[in-house]
Formats: structure tokens, C-alpha cells, sequence
């Protein structure tokens, strides 16, 4: 499995055939901005793949909009 987020359909449970956003080596921690157009992602583990990069995905049309 490649390192990104995923995006899960949770009414059905499943996870669409489409690839991960990217959003660094570890991503992890996700935080959502109060008007829900953004999620934060932080990606950090505390291991030397860890890349301590913050990314911006834009929830509307579901893609990384910046690191």
C-alpha cells in the first residue's frame, strides 16, 4: 500500500480504485478546518522515513492543494 490518504466511502464501507493523496512519508494526525473546506495532514512518526511535512487537501475535490 503507497503512503497517502485515503479517501473511504463510509456508507458503503469501501474504498474507491483510485490512488492515495499524497501528503508525505507518514501521514497521520488530520485536522479539519472549522468551515470543513480543508483537512491538515501531518505527517510524522518519529522515524527517520518521517518526513515532518504538513499538507493541505481541499475536501471538494478530494486532492492535496499544498505542503
Amino acid at each position: 500500500m503507497l503512503a497517502g490518504v485515503y479517501i473511504v466511502d463510509a456508507i458503503n464501507d469501501v474504498r474507491p480504485a483510485v490512488s492515495p493523496i499524497s501528503a508525505g512519508n507518514t501521514p497521520g494526525m488530520m485536522v479539519v478546518t472549522p468551515n470543513r473546506a480543508l483537512t491538515l495532514v501531518f505527517s510524522a512518526n518519529g522515524t527517520q522515513s518521517s518526513d515532518n511535512q504538513f499538507s493541505f487537501i481541499n475536501n471538494a475535490n478530494e486532492q492535496s492543494i499544498g505542503t
